[in-house]
């Protein structure tokens, strides 16, 4: 579902107007850049799989897995259509992230975008 997951949120920025630019190759720290009025945004994509309605993204860093949140500039994750655009400041430090899609109080729920 990788390239799937690349492919929507590729599709949300280009329904928001804004141009889309994917990698050669597959090596590389992020999934596709987008460019701005304000330069360039670097997009890492983590397609996720739903563990009794949690969305769970673990060992940030690690092989497959989220890279220090140094070199992307937006992560989202990607579950069953729902879509979430974290900046990376928001993450700085962690090593892992929950998200409760069901729940209203979720505080990344403020980054979901469908």
């Amino acid at each position: 579902m990788g390239a799937a997951g690349e492919h929507l949120v590729a599709a949300y920025y280009l329904s928001q107007g804004t141009p889309v630019f994917f990698p050669v190759g597959q090596a590389g720290w992020v999934d596709l850049v987008t460019q701005t009025a304000h330069g360039f945004n670097r997009v890492q994509v983590k397609t996720q799989a739903v563990e009794r309605e949690v969305v769970r993204v673990r060992d940030l860093g690690s092989t497959n897995a989220l890279e220090p949140s140094d070199r992307y500039d937006t992560l989202a994750v990607v579950h069953m259509h729902i879509l979430w655009l974290i900046p990376s400041a928001a993450l700085s430090g962690r090593q892992s992230l929950t998200l409760h899609p069901q729940e209203v109080d979720c505080p990344w729920n403020g980054y979901r975008k469908r």
